[in-house]
């Protein structure tokens, strides 16, 4: 089972539930926060477990994020990538390449959501291994991101299997 809700911000919130376990992630001015695994709760918006604790850094901070305690360097990023300031490793990470000289490096990665949709059973990647449900034994969670500086477009699919 998948459960929309909205945050204190009135942004997207997702309570993905299978069995005895829970998924929860948000979004914060835009960047998906991760929140919890493990053990079924019932409280959907946890954001209040992020770490808030104004500290130093020389991760600069966001410019469109009023909360002087979010940093980069220690939020837990749903989708980790290159060079925003998370020096664990990346999930995403986006290479440039020049027309006339070929490759030209890693870029910074900023993916920040878009949009999501839920739909039922579970959509089939082509060239990927994967299970296979069909929509009365399952539901997907999409959700897209974008980063602002090259425009690359992510989707990440979460899949809820009934049983």
């Amino acid at each position: 089972m998948i459960r929309e809700f909205l945050t204190e911000r009135k942004e997207p919130g997702f309570h993905l539930q299978a069995g005895d376990a829970s998924y929860i992630f948000s979004v914060f001015h835009g960047f998906l926060i991760h929140h919890y695994c493990g053990a079924k709760v019932e409280d959907d918006d946890l954001e209040y477990m992020m770490v808030q604790v104004e500290h130093d850094s020389i991760v600069p901070h966001p410019y469109d994020v009023e909360e002087e305690w979010f940093s980069c360097d220690i939020a837990t990023f749903e989708c980790p990538a290159n060079g925003t300031g998370d020096c664990r490793p990346a999930a995403l990470s986006l290479k440039l390449m020049d027309a006339d000289n070929g490759f030209s490096g890693t870029t910074a990665t900023e993916m920040r959501y878009v949009s999501h949709e839920i739909v039922k059973g579970k959509p089939t990647l082509d060239m990927q291994p994967a299970v296979y449900a069909n929509e009365d034994e399952a539901e997907t969670l999409i959700v897209t991101c974008v980063d602002p500086a090259t425009e690359v477009k992510t989707k990440l699919y979460y899949t809820v299997m009934k049983d």
